[in-house]
């Protein structure tokens, strides 16, 4: 930063007031009193004497500190309390007027006569006072003390005065920062506050489903177990119209189940607690493969996997991700006589991202909000299999793993599902046991 960077500083600076001081002292952006002090430091070897920076308080009605790297502590302790009035001190007067005051004897001046008599002990005879104006208010006075009676010049008077101006800015820099500070600790606390409502209410909501979804497992396998049984035991009796209503009876209550069983599994992939640790990709994605291929032997499938796909996780959890994703390709490319599934890695926002990749049926990309969503199916049962609880429980791991995941298909031309885990880099620690 240089001095054209402000209007306000565009003043000459005087003979002798170099711009490497407002330099050092102000744009270093030091803390401040760092800053009035080397601006004290600097007036006095430019117009000797002894400089004193002095800030009112508050109320601007007193003075409440006093930075003087050279006064006698005495001395320099006088001014903290001191009424901020042109009858106190010319330190007062200066505040109270907003203007530069130039006293050229203190003792022979009269009007600050307890003033006088302190000065007159510490042999200070004469001395310089320049307002620190602030937004048009006052905040304290630049004091440059003599022992002698120095000859007055325009240029001391507007040394001091670009003196009392940087040591404005310095003010207005710390009040600035004070403030930011304040909203911050606000925000942070507001954030706290929400992060824990939404915490307790995500917990709440999983506890509520997972105990509903315990409490009906029991009732629904006494309706599959009761119903199978009067099959077994009064099939002639039922009729035909009464064992297929019973049969449906008992595919319903199946259903149901399958569906609590997704349920319990998305709530624990909530509630698990994560074991961080290296994962190979590659590995889990050839597993999935190979249990597919055991179900379904006779189907042509070309499944490509890129080796050394790795990253940081909780194996199970990505184990539980993989097979879904893989599975997913899996079903929706059944209908082509030669399916393919590719598993690869590639760059995206600048940080490596995982895919799996199929040629099967694809879907209308401006329902893809819906995908991640629990229950939310795009193609109808009858077309192929599942409770829509896949994807949503991909959407949990990942999250759970600081990522996120997305989706791109065409309907016939297949479907690219991708993930990133960790986004920004912030891969954790290995030693992190939960999240």
């Amino acid at each position: 930063l240089v001095p054209s960077d402000y209007p306000f500083l565009s003043a000459p600076y005087g003979p002798s007031f170099e711009a490497s001081a407002p330099q050092d002292a102000v744009y270093r952006l030091l803390p401040l009193y760092d800053t009035l002090h080397a601006l004290c430091v600097h007036i006095e070897e430019v117009c000797g004497g002894t400089a004193a920076v002095v800030l009112l308080d508050e109320s601007a009605s007193h003075f409440r500190q006093c930075i003087a790297p050279r006064l006698a502590p005495e001395y320099a302790g006088s001014f903290v309390g001191l009424p901020a009035t042109a009858e106190a001190a010319p330190c007062g007067a200066c505040v109270s007027g907003r203007e530069t005051l130039f006293v050229a004897d203190l003792q022979s001046d009269g009007r600050w006569p307890d003033h006088a008599t302190l000065s007159a002990a510490h042999r200070i005879e004469c001395s310089w006072n320049a307002p620190i104006v602030l937004d048009g208010y006052a905040v304290g006075a630049f004091v440059l003390s003599h022992a002698g009676h120095p000859t007055a010049t325009a240029d001391d008077g507007d040394n001091l005065t670009m003196a009392a101006s940087l040591a404005g800015i310095a003010v207005s820099r710390e009040r600035a920062q004070q403030e930011v500070h304040r909203h911050q600790e606000n925000l942070e606390h507001l954030v706290a506050e929400r992060t824990t409502e939404l915490e307790r209410a995500v917990g709440e909501i999983e506890s509520f489903s997972y105990s509903v979804s315990h409490d009906l497992r029991a009732p629904l396998r006494a309706i599959d177990g009761y119903s199978y049984i009067l099959l077994e035991d009064y099939a002639e009796a039922l009729g035909e119209d009464g064992r297929g209503t019973l049969t449906r009876i008992r595919g319903a209550s199946q259903k149901m189940g399958r569906l609590i069983d997704d349920i319990l599994s998305l709530s624990r992939m909530s509630r698990s607690r994560m074991r961080l640790q290296p994962v190979d990709l590659s590995a889990l994605a050839g597993d999935a493969v190979r249990g597919l291929r055991e179900g379904e032997p006779g189907r042509r499938v070309e499944v490509q996997i890129e080796p050394g796909l790795r990253t940081t996780g909780d194996p199970a959890l990505l184990q539980v991700l993989i097979d879904n994703l893989i599975g997913n390709a899996w079903k929706y490319s059944a209908p082509r006589e030669v399916a393919r599934i590719e598993v690869g890695q590639q760059q995206r926002g600048g940080e490596r991202a995982f895919y799996v990749r199929d040629n099967g049926v694809g879907f209308d990309m401006k329902y893809a909000d819906k995908l991640f969503g629990p229950f939310q199916r795009l193609h109808g049962e009858h077309e192929f299999e599942g409770s829509g609880i896949g994807l949503a429980t991909v959407a949990r791991i990942v999250s759970r793993h600081g990522g996120e995941v997305w989706a791109h298909s065409e309907p016939g031309k297949g479907s690219t599902f991708g993930f990133q885990l960790w986004c920004a880099s912030q891969a954790p620690s290995l030693s992190a046991t939960g999240r």
